[in-house]
């Protein structure tokens, strides 16, 4: 009898260990902080054929935010690892403060991945060209595409769904997603009757799974993380904070 008992609660334990940890995605993240995981970052770029040029560009901006006070003082270099879906990085009281005591030149998570992800993009180029602030802030030599950008993160009135509305926008506007080792990942949602990009960053494929870069948010850092499925990174994508209702994400223009 207390053979069986005690492998009632040894099974018991078990079931209760494997609940808790059923969903919690564990990945690593690196905040891109250090020269050797900057030169990390590179190496990955390189071999997935991103041009020199545009390596360059975004790494302006990496490593003028790993010099910036609030880097030095608060964000962890190295690789880490984390059972959460979506690791907190920063208190951002303390990060809007720092900022704003020194600023520093910075760019969002989609002019990030629009610099390392336009030479695998094209789109028509419209008539007439209704910049947004966001274009108008990207590197100088990204000037002659501008448009491609406004096409790929333009607010857009609210069709039938979220996905059909972006899907539609796209092919009106001839966008052509290469079939590429460098992938665009966005996510979109509905707000106010208008379809609008959350966030976006890009995915590259090894032989272990995949590795994300994106600029995490706004004075944020820019960040590696590894995964081991599409799954797993679109669960991360999932936890975000500030993603109102229920959004969805696309892989270039394929629904995940």
């Amino acid at each position: 009898m207390k053979q069986h008992y005690f492998k009632v609660i040894i099974i018991t334990i078990s079931i209760l260990l494997l609940l808790t940890s059923c969903g919690r995605t564990s990945y690593q993240y690196n905040n891109l902080t250090s020269g050797e995981d900057i030169k990390e970052f590179i190496d990955i770029m390189v071999s997935a054929e991103v041009p020199d040029k545009d390596i360059e560009a975004v790494l302006e901006y990496i490593e003028t935010y790993s010099d910036s006070e609030y880097s030095e003082n608060a964000i962890i270099n190295g690789w880490q690892q984390t059972t959460k879906d979506y690791q907190e990085l920063y208190d951002y009281t303390d990060a809007i403060n720092a900022y704003t005591s020194k600023e520093f030149e910075d760019i969002n998570c989609r002019q990030a991945a629009f610099i390392i992800y336009h030479s695998f993009f094209c789109a028509s180029e419209p008539e007439n060209q209704n910049l947004q602030r966001e274009s108008l802030e990207l590197p100088e030599f990204l000037n002659e595409e501008l448009y491609n950008y406004e096409i790929l993160f333009s607010r857009i009135p609210m069709g039938e769904t979220v996905a059909d509305t972006v899907l539609n926008f796209w092919r009106d506007n001839g966008a052509v997603f290469e079939k590429a080792s460098v992938h665009l990942v966005s996510i979109w949602g509905n707000s106010d009757g208008e379809v609008l990009n959350y966030h976006a960053g890009i995915m590259i494929e090894e032989e272990a799974g995949i590795v994300f870069f994106e600029k995490t948010d706004p004075i944020m850092p820019f960040q590696l993380s590894r995964f081991a499925s599409l799954d797993e990174l679109k669960a991360h994508l999932l936890s975000r904070d500030g993603i109102d209702g229920t959004p969805i994400i696309f892989l270039d223009d394929t629904l995940i």
